[in-house]
């Protein structure tokens, strides 16, 4: 088992200190890797894993690694920002539970802090045209003798409220519509009403929750990885160390080769987007099957590889049928593996990159691990996306979509162990 070194820390207004104690670190050529949410060395048999309870600015980040240990320098992330998007999605969510005044106030607070906000300032007008428009007078319905009269009064104020929100709240309405016009059809009009109330009561509060439904996903994940990878919320049973891995070259332009044909049908299916919300995740800068094709053909020329031929059976061809039918019939469960697969690339994949490279490629970097610009500003904008979308999601939907996070560990693994497993032996 890993030993948990000590460490100690300092911190001022704008910077934090972490000095981890590792005597005799220079010695064992360390891995050490920081994010903006969290600090790692690997050093055996010392092994120290940090999450930070508030972002810090990673492109600020240094390191400095010492016979005496490993000491990070970090500087905090600007409160400013972070109250904006505090505001934003409190006021987001009050919109949601129909507290219109109260969401006006928390976007003007917003756009006062960030004036040239232009989303924020679009929701504010949003929020403003919307409370000035009298959708439906419930007291008077109730009044109504004829029941089909007192269902299209329910309906018409659920397509009025649904077209000013833009879908925000298009699933708590079309079940108010169903309710209250079946209940209407029988003259119990006071039911109606009650059911209206009713299905507008918040629920209790899921993990994460507050923050957003990507930070629901986060912290199902983190449940997922070992005590090693996540000392506080890791569930899951130790695997073997890297160490033990014996990875080769044929291996790794088959993982090459596999991981391509995953992340083609990724791209082509938000650039169909046989749903309209996969239109939202086109063009984000995480693309990767044309870095991999250019990765392929380096390695099979450069070592002399034979070209690799993929199985119907094997876990790329697998995944990528998957994926194909979650598309289709599952956007919720397809928009938890296109997460992922993006997420877990961005950041155990590119350690696990870097790690390959130094043992089979006198340490190339492939095109597969880089990026034109800012990795965590592509992945915060995507980030961004899916909560804006998860919104429109009822909590049956969202919880459909937290379930499929397993089966994409597993997937994704099955892809890594093609590294060092020859074909045909992965299960």
């Amino acid at each position: 088992m890993p030993v948990t070194p000590k460490y100690t820390w300092e911190q001022t207004l704008e910077t934090l200190t972490v000095h981890i104690e590792i005597p005799g670190i220079t010695r064992c050529r360390p891995d050490v890797f920081a994010t903006s949410a969290l600090l790692k060395v690997n050093a055996l048999p010392y092994l120290f894993h940090l999450d930070l309870l508030h972002d810090v600015d990673d492109t600020q980040t240094a390191a400095a690694v010492t016979d005496q240990g490993v000491t990070f320098m970090l500087r905090k992330g600007h409160a400013q920002p972070q109250r904006v998007r505090l505001l934003a999605r409190r006021a987001s969510a009050l919109v949601r539970l129909g507290d219109l005044p109260a969401a006006t106030g928390d976007y003007k607070q917003a756009l006062q802090l960030d004036p040239s906000n232009a989303n924020i300032r679009h929701d504010l007008l949003e929020v403003q045209h919307c409370s000035s428009i009298k959708v439906s007078d419930r007291a008077a319905a109730r009044q109504l003798a004829d029941a089909r009269l007192a269902a299209q009064d329910y309906a018409g104020a659920a397509e009025a409220y649904t077209a000013l929100l833009h879908g925000k709240r298009a699933m708590l309405l079309r079940l108010l519509v169903r309710r209250g016009s079946a209940l209407a059809h029988g003259k119990r009009y006071g039911e109606a009403c009650l059911d209206y109330a009713a299905t507008s009561a918040p629920e209790k509060t899921r993990p994460g929750e507050k923050k957003g439904f990507v930070e629901e996903m986060r912290f199902v994940a983190m449940r997922l990885h070992t005590k090693d990878q996540a000392p506080k919320e890791g569930q899951k049973p130790a695997e073997n160390p890297w160490q033990k891995w014996q990875p080769t070259r044929e291996g790794y332009l088959r993982f090459l080769t596999e991981s391509k044909a995953v992340y083609e049908v990724l791209e082509r299916i938000v650039e169909e987007a046989s749903h309209p919300e996969y239109k939202l995740f086109r063009n984000t800068g995480l693309e990767r099957s044309a870095r991999l094709a250019q990765d392929v053909a380096w390695m099979q020329n450069e070592f002399r590889l034979a070209p690799v031929q993929l199985s119907e059976d094997g876990p790329g061809i697998s995944y990528a049928r998957l994926l194909s039918e979650l598309a289709e019939t599952d956007p919720q469960a397809f928009l938890c593996h296109f997460y992922n697969i993006y997420f877990a690339h961005t950041a155990g994949g590119r350690m696990i990159g870097t790690k390959v490279a130094g043992m089979l490629l006198d340490g190339r970097e492939l095109e597969f691990y880089r990026y034109d610009g800012e990795v965590r500003e592509k992945l915060d904008a995507v980030r961004e996306r899916l909560n804006e979308v998860a919104e429109g999601w009822s909590r049956e939907q969202k919880d459909r979509c937290l379930a499929e996070t397993e089966k994409s560990f597993s997937y994704s693994g099955g892809l890594l162990r093609t590294i060092v497993v020859p074909a045909g032996e992965e299960a």
